[in-house]
């Protein structure tokens, strides 16, 4: 998971002109951010941007909470 969302936040960093040039939709800024099968290659996971944004990722359990709202969703807060 903290993969994902460095990934996310690298992508969004590296795009940031395209992304705040235009106003764009949810979608297409989605298209732009979105995960593909390359971001998983073994090149992009020891991508050195991505590590170190990882680094600065801490995942907390949300406690019960969260638990009980479980499988109606995958409760989260960022």
């Amino acid at each position: 998971m903290i993969y994902i969302v460095a990934t996310l936040i690298r992508k969004a960093f590296e795009k940031q002109e395209i992304l705040t040039a235009d106003e764009m939709s949810i979608e297409e800024i989605w298209m732009h951010l979105m995960l593909f099968p390359e971001d998983y290659a073994e090149k992009a996971i020891f991508c050195e941007k991505t590590r170190e944004i990882m680094e600065k990722i801490i995942f907390e359990h949300g406690g019960e909470e969260y638990d009980n709202l479980y499988p109606e969703g995958i409760p989260t807060s960022v």
